[in-house]
């Protein structure tokens, strides 16, 4: 029978675990090096010689001189303050969509039968998962650490105290980097790349990020989340791609294997990082799609499981502060349901007071559609019928751009009260539309725009206003007892119409 492990000093253990994380080792490979280094030969005959470590805690000299911060701004304090208010600026410009955006329908049948499947769809329960999602990197931990599932008994290193003093060692770390002035985008690199070492560890709150963009990009089996600073002229870029052992982070010029997590967690993680600081202004946040391509990529969905995951970690601290919000999602297996989990999973988390404005489409899926010989029918996403929970968001954004051969809009209440509206208006719902309209809640002077569909009927629409009561006859075509001018126009080949609150 062999003899029990020597009993090894605590202050060594520490010293031991610091070098395993330094080799940016995963946490359970650390564990095991450490176990096998106690149970060794050489161990056992050395345990009475190991070099006494006179301060068993973690001594502020770490590898060098750290700066002591002051106590209020602490980068270990969390702060559950709310974040502050943000004035809200008016758009300096307008932005108007490209042709190349939108694709008509083939016939303006295929639009009726999307709404007669939407009618019968309601009745179904929409929260089951019709579609399961085959992603095969995808992982049933969701944010929660399954490093180890079985734990040590008797063990001088509980897995606990290595958790502990390995985020205590990243925090040290991130610290001593932290340079005096405004951080630059190498500087985020260098501090991702320190937390990525952990993955599965909770940190304080990100230094404050003011970005101008950070863009999320989904590709088959690949993440990639790109950030520019507005103030720094700096741009960059962090890569993540999945690995049969776990995910390869790539930042600049450096390629790390990150083991045991997978590259859709590690991406959730540190997209979270640079947004979780309540003090972060972010003036655009945008969510794409790769294009498909046919020759090249698989013939499958985006996977979804970093929707799944950021979705879970923003409602920790919903209120980001983003100004415009871009978002391309993707209707999985052809159904719209799952494209409003994916808006779900970060529109509600926004701030609406600092919401300037909300663009969305459809990601173009026509070609797996046509090579698994599926309808397109049931993709077509319907507002809000379904999106309750982002109301706020919808109303208080200044501009509205929707403008999708997708997206149809059917509760039009929602797309009054903004400066500019771009979606696809057909004749059949301009009507609704204006006897929705919230003539008291409109102020002096607004004037609201839509951009309307390309067979959208003029003529028909006024006849249509006039014979119902809505509009008085006359030079100018009014609605609501005169209070408001309805103006049609085309301007740089797009048909436009505008309702205008006389004072």
């Amino acid at each position: 029978m062999d003899p029990p492990p020597p009993q090894i000093p605590q202050p060594f253990l520490q010293l031991c675990t610091k070098y395993e994380y330094f080799k940016r080792n995963p946490l359970t490979q650390s564990v095991q090096n450490l176990h096998q280094m106690i149970n060794s030969e050489l161990t056992r005959n050395a345990v009475d010689h190991l070099p006494v470590i006179e301060n068993p805690e973690f001594e502020e000299d770490f590898f060098g001189d750290v700066r002591d911060s002051d106590p209020e701004e602490s980068s270990t304090k969390k702060d559950d303050s709310p974040p502050p208010t943000k004035k809200r600026r008016t758009l300096e410009s307008k932005e108007y969509v490209k042709q190349k955006d939108y694709q008509r329908p083939k016939t303006k049948l295929k639009w009726c039968a999307a709404r007669k499947h939407a009618a019968k769809e309601d009745d179904i329960n929409l929260e089951e998962e019709k579609y399961p999602d085959p992603d095969p990197d995808s992982d049933n931990s969701d944010i929660e650490d399954d490093d180890e599932k079985k734990p040590r008994i008797k063990s001088q290193i509980p897995l606990k105290l290595m958790k502990m003093w390995t985020r205590r060692f990243a925090e040290l770390e991130i610290q001593a980097i932290e340079p005096e002035r405004r951080l630059m985008a190498a500087d985020f690199l260098r501090i991702l790349s320190i937390r990525a070492a952990v993955p599965h560890e909770e940190y304080t709150e990100f230094c404050q990020l003011n970005s101008s963009t950070i863009h999320v990009t989904i590709a088959p089996r690949t993440i990639f989340i790109n950030f520019d600073m507005e103030e720094t002229y700096t741009m960059t870029s962090v890569q993540y791609w999945s690995h049969e052992e776990g995910c390869l982070f790539r930042w600049g010029n450096n390629v790390r294997l990150i083991k045991g997590v997978k590259y859709q967690q590690l991406a959730a993680r540190q997209f979270y990082a640079l947004v979780e600081n309540p003090n972060t202004e972010i003036k655009t946040l945008r969510f794409s799609v790769k294009e498909f391509d046919a020759k090249h990529d698989p013939a499958q969905w985006p996977f979804r499981s970093f929707h799944r995951k950021i979705q879970k970690l923003l409602a920790r601290r919903p209120g980001i502060q983003v100004e415009n919000f871009d978002m391309m999602f993707h209707c999985y297996s052809g159904n719209a349901v799952e494209g409003e989990k994916i808006l779900k999973s970060v529109l509600p988390y926004l701030d609406p007071e600092t919401l300037i404005k909300i663009k969305l489409r459809v990601w173009d899926d026509h070609e797996i559609l046509r090579m698994k010989d599926m309808s397109s029918y049931a993709k077509y996403f319907f507002i809000p019928t379904r999106v309750d929970t982002m109301e706020a968001q919808f109303r208080s954004a200044k501009e509205i751009d929707i403008y999708d051969q997708y997206i149809i809009v059917l509760k039009s209440n929602l797309l009054w009260l903004h400066n500019t509206v771009n979606c696809v208006l057909s004749t059949e719902d301009f009507i609704p539309l204006v006897q929705c309209c919230p003539v008291d809640q409109v102020k002096p002077g607004m004037c609201m725009e839509f951009l309307l569909d390309e067979w959208f009927d003029i003529e028909e629409a006024e006849e249509e206003l006039r014979s119902s009561g809505l509009a008085r006859s006359g030079r100018d075509l009014r609605i609501e007892n005169g209070k408001i001018n309805v103006v049609f126009s085309k301007k740089n080949e797009r048909k436009r119409v505008e309702f205008i609150k006389v004072n």
